[in-house]
């Protein structure tokens, strides 16, 4: 019996270890794919709150982007 859990033993860090660097980079992906989820018309929003752009152009803009 102790043999046999010696020779796994160095299974649970690496595991422990696999899972860790997966909970980050899933946690890392998941906050860039939210700042870049933005459609258009939110852009444009933000444009025009911005003082980018002005009334005149936000709705030429949003004419083209409805169709």
């Amino acid at each position: 019996m102790n043999g046999f859990g010696m020779g796994l033993g160095w299974l649970i860090p690496i595991l422990l270890i696999v899972g860790l660097v997966y909970f980050l980079n899933e946690n890392s992906r998941n906050s860039k794919k939210d700042a870049n989820d933005l459609s258009a018309k939110e852009i444009l929003d933000r444009r025009l709150v911005k003082g980018e752009i002005n009334k005149e152009k936000y709705e030429e803009y949003l004419k083209i982007l409805n169709g």
